[in-house]
């Protein structure tokens, strides 16, 4: 982990793992608990907020015992407001946690439309981590979830909030506007 993010050439960011026994960040280059991105053209600021599974630990190989994994609601909801106390008018929730919102077999999720709100879409399985969780968080507290882990296709809105996900190695892409 260290290799990687020293070499990377862009920031890993992530919210909800800390340096277990000093409670503070992860002491790894390129590692960003948010991150804000100004869009001069368009007078904005974009908040990202990174989160990974409390469950990572699980199946990992190698010494991570350094690292705690903490609960993510009200994390995101102080990281959240920090960012918008910081001039941010969207934050984005970029989350390795994932949900299944379509049987292998459904061709649906591969077809190429709009959707918004209102349209009809198979239900996720909201009773798997990211389902709970977003369930658990107040409306608005943030704009939109990027999601992954479970390397499937999502395009749904889950407890109101918008959640895109993507096939590993971009076989499939989706886009929020």
């Amino acid at each position: 982990l260290r290799n990687r993010t020293q070499h990377s050439k862009f920031p890993y960011v992530v919210s909800n793992i800390q340096n277990k026994t000093t409670k503070g960040p992860l002491d790894l280059d390129n590692v960003l608990d948010t991150k804000i991105f100004n869009i001069d053209s368009l007078n904005l600021k974009v908040g990202l907020i990174g989160i990974t599974t409390i469950t990572t630990a699980q199946p990992s190989t190698g010494d991570i015992s350094q690292f705690e994994f903490l609960d993510y609601k009200d994390l995101i909801i102080t990281k959240a407001t920090a960012l918008r106390n910081q001039g941010c008018s969207a934050v984005i929730l970029l989350s390795h946690v994932g949900i299944d919102c379509y049987s292998h077999s459904s061709e649906q999720k591969y077809k190429l439309e709009m959707r918004d709100i209102k349209t009809e879409l198979p239900k996720c399985n909201e009773k798997e981590e990211l389902g709970v969780l977003l369930k658990s968080l107040p409306a608005n507290a943030v704009d939109i979830v990027i999601s992954a882990h479970n390397h499937d296709i999502a395009h749904q809105w889950i407890a109101g909030f918008p959640v895109i996900s993507s096939v590993n190695n971009g076989l499939y892409s989706n886009l929020i506007y």
